[in-house]
């Protein structure tokens, strides 16, 4: 094989899949989980006023990387006053925000976000041409949907789904930032919020990509592409957060191999930029 394909989610989307992160928002909505979204806006991301949404429902990964553990503890305990009466009760109050409240986010998020990925309809899903395609290729996929198996019939021997496959339910879903937080000591009052700090980290990080352990894991997977001397990607922005996967790939194809990178819309500034920071030379673009 000389051909390595990349598959982002704009691959699923082009196919009709309703694979966007507004698409997760809806899903929650519609499943009752209202008080997931309450949370998890409350302590990720921000709302973007221009585009009129929260940023987790557009960029979910690179929202979850946006967070302030200071900002999180104190929004906690916001309102918890000491009561020198009911000892007790004033730090069971606090225990409750973040044990029952905070903690199992990352739990709950997982389970639906896996949920919703494993719910995706394949039924009116068909083929479509595409760019350079060659289903004897190689691909490395960034999806969780099994779409090239399902519609183009490419064995699963020829993928690596890099991030977890939607079809093996014994299969981890992996979703999260590349924000990994380090604790620094934090200021106490009445409580101790070091056990807090330690419990909120956990879920923060918890949430973390490990990129290096990944392609660690994926040893083989990318030790093999010395032969590849044509990387086509289809639908990946090459996001900040997958950029590793993209550098490990550049360093072990032949180093004058040929990128062939899609783009939507008006992104495609945004993607030359990236290709730029990623080193790679030689490169056409095509619209997808």
């Amino acid at each position: 094989m000389t051909t390595l394909y990349i598959i982002g989610n704009g691959f699923d989307l082009y196919h009709g899949l309703h694979t966007n992160y507004s698409d997760f928002h809806d899903f929650l909505s519609c499943h009752g989980e209202e008080d997931l979204i309450d949370s998890m806006e409350r302590y990720w991301g921000h709302y973007d006023v221009l585009h009129g949404e929260h940023t987790l429902w557009s960029d979910l990964e690179s929202a979850l990387g946006e967070y302030n553990v200071k900002d999180i503890m104190d929004d906690m305990f916001e309102g918890h006053t000491l009561d020198i009466d009911h000892i007790s009760s004033s730090i069971g109050e606090v225990d409750a925000e973040v044990t029952e409240n905070f903690v199992p986010l990352r739990e709950r998020l997982n389970e639906q976000f896996s949920s919703w990925v494993r719910s995706m309809d394949f039924s009116r899903i068909s083929r479509k041409s595409l760019y350079g395609f060659d289903p004897s290729g190689l691909f490395l996929v960034f999806n969780y949907t099994d779409t090239l198996e399902k519609v183009y019939g490419v064995s699963s021997s020829q993928v690596l789904h890099i991030h977890g496959d939607a079809g093996n339910l014994a299969d981890e879903l992996i979703v999260g930032h590349d924000k990994l937080y380090k604790e620094v000591p934090q200021e106490d009052d009445f409580y101790d919020r070091t056990e807090y700090q330690h419990q909120i980290a956990s879920v923060i990080n918890g949430l973390y990509k490990d990129t290096a352990k990944i392609i660690s894991r994926h040893h083989e997977f990318f030790s093999q592409l010395s032969s590849i001397d044509t990387v086509v990607v289809y639908g990946h922005s090459i996001a900040d957060v997958d950029l590793p996967y993209f550098q490990e790939i550049k360093k072990n194809i032949q180093p004058n191999a040929t990128w062939h990178i899609s783009y939507h819309g008006d992104s495609l500034p945004d993607v030359n930029k990236r290709v730029s920071n990623l080193g790679v030379s030689n490169v056409t673009y095509f619209n997808m």
